[in-house]
């Protein structure tokens, strides 16, 4: 019995960082402050734990439910900032993606990382936004503004848009650039200075997305020749670029040449089969042929491969009534 309490006696001390020697040393005074230092470490410790285990379920569920909730007439608009903070472990500033509801412009969801947000980052917080708002219930916005500081993600996010059936808008500079000036930010995101690296990543554009910049500004005037010209000679430097076939294969079709369309379309599901962005222009390009029955297999496809994907499943339903949606 005696051993039993001895070392029962032991195994608290050590949870307090204590060894039998070094409490014989202390006062009772001084015991108590440990004991009662070590308690309030371990409720913090044990509450992160919590709230991180929640965390992880909610973004583990999230994309399942994300899928399936009610689409209601607002707008959202996704941002990312830098925060003051800088990671401990990585040295690296930490980054808060931001979500708001309009009309009212109040905050329902963000989600903390370490260095700037990925595509990946904006998705998943979007996810767990629509799933675990903090304002109302769960829901699909019927459209999302991009922040123009996004611009590198923009063919992700317009594919995640699409599979939601959600009407995507993106920010111009024009526009970023006024909304920077009224609340005194950058037009990056880098509200805090930037370290070294930071700033290297930022001068560090590379030329194959300098051109598919021109050749998106080309686009959206209507200059597709213009555009098509640009991504193919990004394309001659970078031959792995799926959103440049996909790019380049909407031009093709504008331009009236559905069969390159086509092929560039195939070009970039190859490269890339999980985006479903170059399968909608497949469709499209088909479409324009005049071969509903294809574009009908590979609606059905799409739907499962891609599962909840109100974009297909909206298109195959226009199709089969004659509407051939856009």
């Amino acid at each position: 019995m005696a051993d039993e309490v001895r070392a029962e006696i032991t195994r608290i001390l050590r949870s307090a960082g204590l060894t039998p020697a070094q409490a014989r040393n202390m006062s009772l005074e001084e015991l108590v402050d440990k004991f009662d230092e070590n308690d309030g470490d371990a409720e913090d410790a044990e509450a992160e734990q919590k709230h991180q285990a929640l965390k992880n379920q909610r973004e583990g569920e999230a994309p399942y439910i994300a899928a399936t909730v009610p689409q209601k007439m607002e707008g959202w608009v996704i941002s990312f900032a830098t925060l003051p903070t800088i990671n401990k472990d990585t040295a690296t500033r930490m980054w808060v993606i931001t979500i708001y509801c309009h009309p009212g412009s109040y905050l329902i969801g963000d989600k903390y990382v370490v260095g700037r947000p990925t595509a990946k980052d904006c998705i998943l917080a979007l996810q767990v936004t629509m799933a675990y708002p903090w304002v109302g219930k769960a829901r699909r916005p019927m459209t999302l503004l991009l922040a123009w500081r996004m611009k590198d993600m923009l063919d992700e996010l317009d594919g995640f848009c699409m599979m939601h059936g959600i009407l995507p808008r993106h920010e111009t500079l024009e526009e970023a650039q006024k909304a920077c000036q009224e609340h005194d930010t950058d037009v990056n995101g880098h509200n805090h200075p930037m370290d070294n690296v930071e700033a290297e990543e930022e001068e560090e554009v590379s030329e194959v997305e300098k051109l598919r910049e021109e050749g998106n500004e080309f686009f959206v005037s209507r200059k597709y020749q213009k555009a098509l010209t640009k991504y193919s000679e990004a394309l001659q430097l970078d031959e792995s670029h799926a959103p440049l076939y996909s790019n380049r294969s909407i031009c093709y079709l504008r331009l009236g040449c559905a069969d390159k369309a086509i092929a560039d379309a195939d070009e970039a599901i190859r490269l890339k089969p999980e985006w479903q962005k170059p399968y909608a222009r497949k469709a499209e390009a088909l479409r324009a042929q005049g071969k509903l029955a294809d574009v009908q297999k590979l609606y059905e496809d799409c739907i499962k491969q891609f599962k909840h994907n109100a974009y297909f499943q909206d298109a195959l339903a226009a199709l089969q009534k004659g509407e051939c949606k856009q």
